[in-house]
């Protein structure tokens, strides 16, 4: 016998009611001025991306392409293949990702821009696997929301130069589907949520120690800067930092136009401005902070429209089209893909955690490489670096060697270096592999020294490598040394020695 639910059953009606809210419409305006804030985001990224091309994307750079694609045969599905990978390609492609990112900021053909973006960021990041890190994995990800958000409708420079101010006037009461919108925004939530609980399984954040080890990674701005004397400050500001990054999500879902919702906002905008101040990865904050239009679109639109005395609109409950359902199902899928390996699914429901690991590479086949265990692996990879590099030109006397002007402090040199001493987040080199990426690491970095310095010489290079731990706060503890040495001889590396022990 089958259960009839009466029709004013209150579940049925909380269901029909937050449904209709999900179908409802939106506000065009709101979605296209974060398009154009994403599209001025990608153009600094194609940029950077531009003036790296020399270190990593040349196949005679920094980085050791075809030793990766050996060592992980994924790295080989890719619509880049070293036959044909030269500098001059990447430097093509560079351009056109900055092409497309001003199409895409002005409203021409946003969507398609968007698309052939998102295929050249993911196959060059691809082809440097090796040093991608959190802000191109965002980045590829904002680019595939602008694929299937409902952009381009208002905001278009070209309708703009048409009709003038009358097309704004226009703009302002036009809508498009809401449901997409809201699923991106039910990503951009899980980021912060699952970032911020998945801290507490570390132990350095549960004592209130994660955020000194932080600020003296080499991807930190100022590593040298922070001294053991600031860490009964540090302890604060990891608990407060924590509590912010949980907090966010719950306080930004509160009622439009509330004081909560707007002290989510304060949380929001000083949480990732405090991360693009102290640490080397601005494009993930840079994008969260955008997203801040999205979340307060009808308070933007309700202080503009009272502003321009138009009353009288509404929203209409929209049928669930194409685009809606991908974008559900999709940040479903970005759900289970990223809670993998997660204790209490791991432990507890094998048979999902299996399904969240295939989500997992179904999406890395499609370019969408996403994890957000956000800094929770500092217990493991808690290491400063201290280096010191000297050169002894023939016949003159020795002096200091500034490495950050020839090999500048970028977080991509940082990954090459900590793989080089044998500490990754993923895809651990086997012996065999890890000896010759250090051999020709070496001869990669000697060459581009020798290359830069263009005097005849010889250089040493020492790297104190310190473990830092609450027993080991002031650095006191012996590091592991690694020292290189080689002479230069007509700008050319020769002669490389290397040297690995502990003080």
């Amino acid at each position: 016998m089958k259960l009839k639910l009466p029709k004013n059953n209150i579940l049925m009606r909380l269901i029909s009611k937050y449904k209709n809210q999900f179908l409802s419409e939106t506000w065009a305006l709101p979605v296209d001025a974060f398009r154009i804030l994403a599209g001025l985001l990608c153009l600094y990224y194609f940029i950077t991306i531009f003036l790296e091309v020399e270190d990593f994307s040349n196949p005679n750079g920094l980085l050791n392409h075809e030793l990766f694609i050996e060592a992980f045969w994924f790295y080989k599905i890719n619509l880049i293949q070293p036959s044909f990978a030269t500098t001059k390609l990447f430097y093509g492609l560079s351009l056109i990702g900055c092409i497309g990112s001003v199409l895409i900021t002005v409203g021409y053909r946003a969507r398609l821009s968007a698309a052939i973006l998102y295929l050249i960021a993911v196959c060059t990041q691809r082809w440097n696997f090796g040093v991608m890190f959190v802000d191109d994995s965002i980045m590829h990800l904002l680019l595939f929301w602008m694929i299937i958000l409902p952009i381009g409708k208002t905001l278009n420079l070209t309708r703009w130069l048409k009709q003038g101010n009358s097309a704004f006037d226009e703009w302002l009461l036009y809508k498009v589907p809401g449901a997409t919108v809201r699923c991106f925004l039910i990503n951009v939530l899980w980021i912060y949520f699952f970032a911020g609980t998945t801290k507490l399984l570390s132990p350095l954040w549960r004592e209130g120690f994660a955020m000194y080890p932080i600020l003296l990674l080499p991807i930190s701005h100022m590593p040298d800067f922070w001294k053991p004397e600031y860490l009964p400050a540090f302890k604060y500001a990891t608990y407060t930092a924590l509590g912010m990054e949980i907090i966010i999500p719950f306080l930004l879902i509160t009622r439009k136009g509330s004081a909560t919702k707007y002290f989510g906002l304060f949380l929001q905008i000083l949480f990732n401005l405090g991360i693009i101040l102290t640490l080397k990865i601005p494009f993930a904050n840079i994008a969260l902070i955008a997203s801040s239009v999205l979340f307060f679109r009808e308070e933007i639109m309700e202080t503009v429209l009272k502003w321009k005395n138009i009353e009288g609109y509404k929203f209409e409950v929209v049928r669930f089209n194409l685009a809606s359902r991908f974008a559900l199902i999709f940040v479903i899928l970005i759900i289970l893909s990223t809670s993998r390996g997660l204790p209490l699914i791991s432990d507890n429901i094998p048979a999902l955690d299996n399904l969240n690991w295939r989500v997992t590479r179904l999406f890395w086949v499609i370019g969408i490489g996403q994890n957000y265990y956000l800094f929770n692996w500092i217990d493991r990879l808690n290491y400063h670096v201290d280096t010191k590099a000297t050169f002894n030109p023939s016949g003159s006397l020795t002096r200091a060697l500034d490495l950050g002007e020839i090999l500048p402090y970028k977080v991509r040199n940082t990954l090459l270096m900590m793989r080089y001493h044998d500490i990754n987040w993923m895809f651990k080199f086997d012996p065999d592999h890890l000896r010759r990426y250090k051999e020709d690491l070496n001869k990669r970095m000697a060459g581009k020294i020798c290359t830069k310095i263009g005097e005849d010489g010889t250089v040493d290079i020492r790297r104190y490598l310190h473990h830092i731990t609450p027993e080991n706060y002031d650095l006191k503890d012996r590091p592991r040394i690694y020292r290189t040495k080689f002479e230069c001889i007509n700008k050319k590396a020769t002669n490389i020695r290397v040297f690995e022990f502990v003080r």
